[in-house]
């Protein structure tokens, strides 16, 4: 998992300015990402790289393998994008430019959704011995002097109908820095399936 979230955290800071003009207007940039990770994932040695498979019934945004403890291990990878109403336009700096649009409750549904996709990717992993399951979620736009510190409460205060269950994932975390103080953060949440013990469990600190 954590070889994962360097290759997304890679993909944004190789790629600030061009996530740079979703996130100053609160856009998602889904599919440009997936495509992306595919990308780089066959580029990290990852094989049999597929978008939008059907899995068991369920549909996984994308299909990888690796080779793990000797073993052929079969990944299947949901991705969400959350954006935050939290944004306070005196953070930004003068020389940047920005139109943080309030957009009511997109926020929320998509972290139902990433609640969801771990439903899914759990549910297909259990049909399998070598599946694990992983949900990707990008929270954007935050400040990395405001937020990051707090990140925990925020996510407790903004979402109450669904952070117990979040913060009780277990999960890898990574913070990338966009421009100037604007920032997002990786959240990593997994392994799901019949091989997750091999993996530790991680918590939100």
């Amino acid at each position: 998992m954590d070889r994962v979230l360097k290759i997304v955290r890679r993909i944004l800071e190789e790629r600030r300015d061009t996530v740079w003009v979703p996130i100053r207007q609160r856009c998602s940039f889904e599919g440009w990402l997936k495509i992306e990770l595919a990308r780089a994932l066959e580029e990290e040695g990852f094989v049999n790289v597929k978008l939008e498979e059907d899995i068991v019934g369920q549909r996984v945004d994308i299909v990888f393998k690796s080779c793990l403890n000797d073993e052929d291990i079969r990944f299947l990878l949901n991705l969400k994008i959350c954006l935050t109403g939290w944004w306070r336009n005196e953070w930004l700096s003068e020389d940047i430019t920005y139109d943080f649009r309030y957009r009511r409750g997109r926020g929320t549904t998509n972290v139902r959704g990433v609640l969801e996709d771990i439903d899914k990717v759990n549910f297909a992993a259990q049909f399998y011995p070598h599946y694990l399951g992983i949900v990707l979620m990008l929270l954007c736009p935050i400040s990395i002097e405001h937020h990051v510190p707090e990140l925990k409460e925020r996510i407790k205060h903004h979402w109450r109908s669904y952070e117990d269950q979040l913060l009780r994932e277990p999960h890898l975390r990574e913070v990338v820095r966009i421009k100037g103080d604007v920032g997002v953060a990786i959240f990593l949440f997994g392994p799901y399936g019949k091989l997750s013990g091999i993996h530790p469990k991680f918590e939100l600190s």
